[in-house]
């Protein structure tokens, strides 16, 4: 075979495999996606909770994201992250306008980051058995 050709088939299939991992085709650089499983709406409508399944690849579990979103504005706040996918057992509960109950089946060991209040509103954990 010409060794130009060879050269030529070489730099193509580099230049394609390059094209395949920065545009995510393949996860061999360990890139994060999601998926939206879940949204709670408030009783007026205007505020959701969003949960998202988080995947990382094969060396990390699996991890639920709820986020709490101003619908009008769009401007999004992350109340907790939760270890593993919780997208069947999750329920996020509307108290009132200003306490949300969010309840899911583990244990408190598989809560990250929470954050107690947003704004006004109020979060509580609830571990199902």
């Amino acid at each position: 075979m010409n060794k130009k050709i060879l050269i030529t088939i070489i730099i193509v299939s580099t230049l394609v495999l390059a094209a395949f991992i920065f545009k995510g085709r393949f996860n061999l650089l360990g890139d994060c996606g999601s998926k939206m499983a879940k949204e709670f709406l408030s009783d007026n409508n205007r505020i959701k909770i969003e949960a998202s399944i988080w995947d990382c690849g094969a060396t990390t579990d699996y991890s639920t994201h709820l986020s709490l979103i101003d619908i009008d504005t769009h401007s999004s706040n992350k109340i907790v992250v939760l270890k593993g996918d919780h997208s069947s057992d999750l329920n996020v509960i509307w108290l009132n306008s200003e306490k949300v109950s969010i309840e899911f089946k583990g244990s408190m060991e598989d809560v990250f980051n929470l954050k107690n209040k947003i704004n006004k509103i109020e979060f509580e954990i609830r571990v199902l058995k």
